[in-house]
């Protein structure tokens, strides 16, 4: 087997052994690391692919390597012995002669024996020596090899050369039609987040026609490309956070290695699921860095602009290395799932990725590789003997046996934090050597151990650190519980595992605050553990989430009454209300604390809030009025909090996925894969449904439909609005108009055939409806073809292609 062509198959296996090695482990790693160790340790397989490099004794090395012998020899024939006729064939590829001519035959003599006198006398031939036959075996084997080889390097070369034409001819169209940035205030904004995050080199700022999505775009001279649309200022500020963050980590020059192994490796179908997946956490990864440098309601604005770049994105070539904000379908509903989610990661789990990569390191090694043969050994010309160690040769168990580990001095024995909340720290090595996995708590302890929050040391710190001039605190309600943590550190037993951890609910009097007399404390222990430069901190922390009220606003008395709902999920905080009056206090991630009325269960958690006010204009009283995330973990529900009753309405459809659009400022327009619930204000000031546009024997169908993600507005009038959708067994994508009320204008299909639950770059103007389709689904970027339809009402329905 030729070596190139052996080396090539070893790195493309044993790439896919890792790849299925990561699907593998994925369930243990998801929500245990970061996105940001998800999406690097994918270069484990990338190096694999790319870099014939592994020990002598490695997995591909003992299948491919013994397959290569065996084959070879098989299809060159039996080794000449002394004294036989033996027949060999040069083979210009594997000696670099790639203008030699076809290989011919060499006979060799057979070695003669001298005896005395000089005379020489001739062997006898073995009736075993390979004839013409075996020569021309020989030959087609290796002239298949060669081949094979030119056929690689002609795919690997053609792939690479489009996309390097491909990437040149989208650059020049670029800068053709780019202007650099001249605006003030954006450069000084731009200076601004180069400060903030530390870039030394500044990266260039350009407008482009040429594209609707913000982008970074060279690999050697870096810029971001704007559009030329009218951008809010807090979307530039997060724009450049997002590209500049791809930037700070070098996300191009990670594209472009993934596209090396889509080049190289052509054929093999895994790479492509790899590239999607590598894009996928590159884009989740680096929402995770911008997130950490923003606050609750930054978050939620970021969200926002990425909903509006992927509403004016226009599907770019995913064959492009360029790294666009937005790329819309499924991968912008898991961005914004994650923003909703979002946490301040916990460094408990930092052992437990450092093991991760270690091991998948290791297995990328143990799989390795077949090395291609070095220039300075000879080729041979005839297939390599396996030559088998004599007794006396081989090493003794002596020589053989593994250095023991040294005994090792017990860690010493822990007996509780400092002031601080620190443990003793321990040495990064022993850390790493000796911390493992144990059993995790069982039966839940009595709350009543837990100490009150004003006695807990950490407590008193923290009210003493940010409410420093308040000092007659008083306890009108106290809960308290335990939660179960997964997998936590114990640092009494060097060990990672389930515990239970106190959890506080407390309502605080005060007649010192400025403006306060209430104060809900929220509260849970965690022991998160601090990597330094060479060892391991573990550290008592109590995270506490504040609200500060008056008592004429929260109505809660002397407390008596009150009870604490703790939630079975130990990451989200207790819920307060009193069951015999039906009232409560809703609290939300965003800092805010609510009053609410006729309640005939707990109050749910509210992951975020969103003033009504900024979809549409209400009626006078409910200016206040405000939008709830409510739910138990991941199910969740939108609720409309009345500010003026105190009372929470649930909105359809009330679970599952879904988003919010304002239409004409006037009508809410819930929508989810299924349905388009429309809102809007009634005779009486209340937000009812006025329509719902769904299918099962709704305005859209008997049928069950799916419902592309976005909604298009009619650009400049407004009135009317547009969405795709197909039903289940139809199979073809259909145009809905409607306007502002619900009523339907047309209804129509499309004739094209359902690919994906994916289109791209929908637009509303003039009575034409433009979207993109992709004939062969979005891992075939060339497949991409952009329609316009006219869908005003009377008129024929015309599919024409465009650009």
């Amino acid at each position: 087997m030729s070596s190139v062509i052996k080396t090539l198959l070893s790195l493309s296996l044993s790439g896919s052994l890792l790849m299925g090695l990561l699907a593998l482990l994925r369930p243990v790693y998801r929500g245990r690391t970061s996105l940001r160790w998800q999406y690097y340790i994918w270069l484990a397989v990338v190096l694999r692919m790319l870099l014939p490099i592994a020990p002598e004794a490695n997995l591909m090395e003992a299948v491919l390597g013994e397959q290569a012998a065996s084959v070879t020899q098989q299809q060159s024939g039996s080794a000449s012995s002394q004294g036989e006729w033996s027949w060999s064939v040069k083979d210009p590829v594997e000696q670099g002669d790639a203008s030699s001519s076809p290989p011919s035959p060499e006979i060799h003599p057979p070695v003669s024996e001298e005896i005395s006198g000089g005379e020489k006398t001739q062997p006898q031939s073995s009736p075993s020596s390979p004839g013409p036959m075996d020569f021309a075996l020989s030959w087609l084997w290796r002239q298949r090899m060669a081949l094979l080889t030119i056929l690689w390097l002609g795919g690997a070369a053609a792939l690479l050369g489009k996309k390097a034409v491909l990437y040149r001819r989208f650059a020049r169209q670029l800068k053709a039609a780019s202007t650099p940035v001249t605006d003030p205030a954006l450069l000084a904004l731009s200076k601004e987040i180069h400060r903030k995050m530390g870039l030394k080199k500044s990266i260039g700022l350009v407008v482009s026609s040429g594209v609707s999505s913000p982008m970074l775009l060279g690999l050697l001279h870096p810029c971001v490309v704007l559009p030329q649309l009218h951008q809010r200022d807090h979307d530039l500020l997060y724009t450049l956070l997002h590209e500049l963050t791809h930037y700070k980590r070098r996300d191009l020059a990670y594209r472009w290695l993934v596209q090396l192994v889509l080049c190289f490796h052509w054929f093999n179908p895994l790479v492509r699921w790899m590239d999607r997946e590598v894009s996928r956490l590159c884009e989740l990864s680096c929402d995770e860095a911008v997130l950490r440098l923003l606050d609750a309601d930054e978050r939620r604005a970021y969200g926002d602009t990425l909903l509006r770049a992927a509403a004016l994105s226009n599907g770019l070539d995913r064959s492009i290395p360029s790294l666009s904000l937005s790329r819309g379908g499924q991968l912008l509903r898991e961005r914004l799932g994650a923003i909703l989610h979002y946490q301040e990661a916990s460094r408990r789990f930092a052992a437990a990725a450092i093991t991760l990569t270690v091991f998948i390191s290791f297995s990328g090694l143990f799989l390795g590789a077949c090395p291609l043969p070095s220039s300075e050994e000879p080729h041979e010309e005839s297939p390599p003997a396996v030559v088998i160690p004599q007794e006396d040769t081989l090493p003794s168990p002596e020589e053989t046996e593994k250095e023991s580990p040294a005994a090792h001095v017990p860690l010493p024995q822990v007996t509780g934090p400092d002031e601080e909340g620190n443990f003793p720290p321990i040495d990064e090595k022993d850390f790493e050597a000796y911390v493992t996995n144990g059993p995790g708590d069982t039966a839940k302890p009595d709350p009543e151990e837990i100490p009150s929050f004003l006695d807990h040391p950490l407590g008193q710190r923290w009210l003493s650190e940010h409410y420093p001039s308040v000092t007659d605190w008083e306890i009108l309600y106290e809960g308290k519980d335990f939660a179960l943590t997964p997998e936590m550190y114990d640092p009494y037993r060097y060990q990672w595992r389930d515990q239970w951890v106190p959890c506080y609910a407390v309502v605080l009097a005060t007649s010192q605050g400025n403006d306060f007399d209430r104060l809900l404390l929220l509260a849970r222990e965690d022991i998160s553990v601090i990597c330094g430069d060479d060892s391991y901190l573990p550290r008592l922390e109590l995270y506490v989430s504040a609200y500060a009220g008056w008592e004429s606003d929260w109505l809660l008395g002397d407390g008596s009454g009150l009870e604490a709902v703790f939630p079975q999920n130990s990451d989200y905080s207790a819920v307060l209300w009193i069951p015999e009056e039906g009232r409560g206090l809703l609290t939300a991630q965003d800092d805010i604390c609510l009053p609410v009325t006729g309640l005939t269960q707990p109050p749910s958690q509210v992951f975020f809030s969103y003033p009504l006010s900024s979809y549409i204009s209400p009626p006078a009283g409910h200016e206040e009025d405000i939008l709830l995330l409510l739910g138990d973990h991941m199910d969740y529900a939108l609720g409309l909090y009345e500010s003026g009753s105190q009372q929470v309405t649930l909105l359809e459809p009330q679970w599952g996925a879904w988003q919010l659009f304002s239409l004409d400022g006037q009508t809410l327009a819930i929508m989810d894969d299924t349905a388009v619930t429309l809102y809007g204000f009634s005779s009486e000031d209340l937000l009812r449904p006025i329509a719902q546009l769904e299918g099962n024997g709704g305005v859209l169908g008997e049928d069950e439909v799916f419902i592309f993600y976005q909604i298009a507005t009619l650009r400049g009038q407004g009135g009317s609005h547009v969405i795709l959708y197909y039903r289940q067994q139809e199979r073809l994508w259909r145009v809905c108009t409607f306007d502002t009320e619900g009523n339907i204008l047309s209804d129509f299909s499309t004739g094209l055939p359902v690919v994906e639950d994916y289109l791209d770059g929908l637009a509303f103007e003039d009575g034409l409806v433009y979207f993109a389709y992709f004939r062969e689904g979005t891992d075939k970027a060339d497949s991409l073809e952009r329609y316009c339809i006219d869908a005003r009402p009377g008129r024929e329905h015309l599919l024409q292609q465009i650009g």
